[in-house]
């Protein structure tokens, strides 16, 4: 299994939880899938799940977070599972733009979310830059595909 790790922000009037599941060289599992890939080896795919709301309560976390996409090794896929967040502000919006424009080359970020967000998202211009998607089993395959492609290249 991978290691794991969260953050809990609270203050009076929200409530934001992070768990990251950093998949380096070793196999990825995931909870919500049963597809025949389910274990498959994906060598270098990261996933941060963010749950609640995204918005100034909790810059530094989100910043800090989206900040390590900077940091991952050669050819990466960062998955960022929005699925179970409800709302998002422009602090969020900024740190995404930020860990975009400052990522290593050959990095791809892709996004999971309801529609309402994938809805911002895209009114915002994310979707010219950032592969979004409704669920994980899509993002999951489209990490697939890089990272065998990666693999192919190599």
């Amino acid at each position: 299994m991978s290691p794991e790790y969260g953050i809990l922000c609270e203050s009076a009037q929200h409530r934001f939880s992070l768990s990251i599941s950093w998949v380096k060289h070793g196999r990825f599992y995931a909870d919500d899938v049963n597809e025949s890939w389910y274990g498959r080896a994906m060598t270098n795919v990261h996933v941060l799940s963010f749950h609640g709301e995204l918005d100034v309560a909790c810059k530094a976390h989100i910043t800090q977070e989206l900040g390590r996409i900077s940091l991952l090794g050669p050819d990466p896929v960062a998955i960022l599972d929005l699925s179970d967040v409800k709302y998002i502000d422009s602090t969020f919006l900024n740190a995404l733009a930020r860990a975009e424009n400052h990522k290593i080359p050959g990095t791809r970020i892709c996004v999971v979310a309801s529609a309402f967000i994938l809805r911002v998202l895209t009114f915002t211009s994310f979707d010219r830059v950032i592969a979004l998607f409704e669920d994980a089993i899509s993002a999951r395959r489209f990490a697939d595909s890089i990272d065998s492609a990666a693999a192919i290249g190599a």
